[in-house]
């Protein structure tokens, strides 16, 4: 039988080859301009975000995505904007997304900042307020939610810094100013919940008429300042902030961009900087040797299933004229020492390839959403932006899927499996008239144990030499890869 090898770290895994394809693709879910930002997964789907133009009606606005681990699109949605005499202005951040047990909140700018809420079916979409701040300015900079309160922090024009309290459950707001009493102007902020101490803390950029910075503010369960950290001061330059997020160490994780301007314009230099549990810097290290021009910011950054290194993606511009970004993923260990990184990009089109999120899922590997410039006709300069989403391994290696057509005839392909969690054994129950083969690995990628499933019948499969911990188990047919699940040894 032919066999096609598969590689996850350092281990080689067999499917049986049926029509294998690079999860490599471009979606433009019937939108003129489909441009992703944004990506999480729940319950084995990928919900992607970002700014959509419908055909129809050519005005920008937030669309929503619904696609499953394998790479096929269940549902996707445009949100038809009530107030027809505007269009949105941004939604490009991970921190203006959170998740609620049968629902997600979007916010996105409308002058005012609006919040969406969209059921996991995609198949409601309500406006749940849009508030109008003092001295607007491009707000819906980052939000969590707690005790069924949304928290979004946002600075206006004054670069003053505001908490806007919406309570869930009334829609009533109230906004907060706890911008110190300083000189200090502050932009650029992200809002992070340390789930370790519950402690909420915002972090940004400050500047003055001597020094710029990064700031690390902590709040309390009443939302006012009681803490301030100044990590990273004196810096020479202009700084812009990404992302952020505390890893497992509960150590915090800051993605920087440095910037300078010269004759090609303004320039960047992407930065990861590693602050401690008192927020003192373990490291700082640049991603990139040089200055490139850019014509998107956005950088991302998520831990590895180990819990000894971090995959990031971002975008650079080698070529400084014509400025044409290209996406990037790379691979840093928890000391900051590049392991490595790889460009993402086809060589053949003079275009913008722009990666903007990642997520480690529950596969075992890790996806990344962004934006691909797309021709128009194979002999045109004319493009248009399709959503992009990539899938790749611990080595940043692109993972092989089964096609499509392998689950035509199981659009909602699932296996019974129990108990779970179980210590002594695991039964799959494969309830289809064909048979699957399973392949079941630790959470780092590691090979535990491969069998057959026979179709209309269920398989036992002993766990007494496993360790305790949570273990995935994939199910392939003669088309490749068709399903991931998890089961847990106590």
């Amino acid at each position: 039988m032919n066999k096609v090898i598969l590689t996850i770290s350092c281990l080689c895994i067999c499917f049986n080859v049926g029509t294998q394809t690079p999860f490599n693709k471009l979606y433009d879910f019937g939108l003129d301009q489909a441009n992703a930002y944004t990506i999480f997964e729940r319950s084995g789907y990928y919900y992607i975000a970002g700014q959509g133009v419908p055909k129809e009606t050519g005005e920008r606005n937030v669309f929503i995505a619904k696609i499953d681990l394998l790479g096929n699109v269940i549902k996707s949605r445009i949100w038809d904007n009530p107030k027809d005499d505007n269009e949105i202005t941004f939604l490009t951040s991970n921190q203006t997304v959170s998740q609620l047990e049968d629902s997600f909140i979007i916010g996105y700018i409308d002058f005012p900042d609006c919040f969406l809420e969209i059921d996991y079916n995609l198949e409601n979409i309500e406006l749940i307020k849009c508030i109008n701040l003092p001295n607007n300015n491009l707000n819906v900079t980052a939000q969590v939610i707690k005790n069924d309160t949304l928290i979004n922090i946002t600075n206006n024009v004054d670069q003053r810094i505001l908490i806007t309290l919406l309570d869930l459950s009334t829609n009533e707001h109230t906004i907060k100013d706890i911008t110190p009493e300083t000189d200090d102007k502050f932009q650029m902020l992200n809002l992070l919940e340390d789930e370790k101490t519950g402690k909420l803390i915002i972090l940004g950029i400050y500047f003055n008429a001597d020094q710029k910075g990064l700031y690390i503010f902590e709040i309390d369960n009443e939302y006012n300042l009681i803490k301030e950290f100044y990590p990273l001061d004196s810096i020479d330059g202009n700084w812009l902030l990404s992302d952020s997020f505390f890893d497992s160490n509960g150590d915090l994780i800051v993605l920087l961009y440095e910037s300078k301007s010269d004759f090609f314009g303004t320039l960047y230099k992407p930065f990861i900087v590693k602050l401690d549990k008192n927020f003192d810097v373990t490291w700082s290290i640049p991603t990139d040797n040089q200055f490139t021009k850019l014509k998107s910011i956005n950088f991302s950054i998520t831990e590895s299933f180990d819990n000894k290194h971090y995959l990031f993606v971002g975008n650079n511009s080698p070529e400084l004229s014509p400025p044409i970004d290209t996406a990037f993923v790379g691979k840093i260990s928890h000391d900051g020492s590049i392991l490595w990184k790889k460009k993402f990009a086809d060589p053949n089109l003079p275009f913008d390839n722009k990666l903007h999120s990642i997520v480690a899922t529950s596969d075992g590997f890790y996806t990344a959403v962004g934006t691909r410039q797309v021709h128009t006709t194979n002999d045109s300069l004319d493009s248009y932006n399709q959503t992009w989403l990539i899938k790749f391994n611990d080595e940043g290696e692109i993972v092989n899927v089964g096609s499509t057509s392998s689950t035509d005839n199981f659009p909602e392909i699932s296996f019974n499996i129990y108990p779970n969690p179980s210590s002594n054994t695991l039964v799959v129950e494969n309830s289809f008239s064909k048979e699957f083969t399973y392949d079941i690995f630790n959470v780092v990628g590691q090979f535990k144990s491969h069998g057959l499933l026979n179709k209309n019948n269920k398989t036992t499969i002993d766990l007494v030499n496993y360790e305790s911990g949570t273990y995935i188990i994939t199910f392939s047919d003669k088309g490749g890869l068709v399903k991931t699940q998890r089961f847990v040894v106590p």
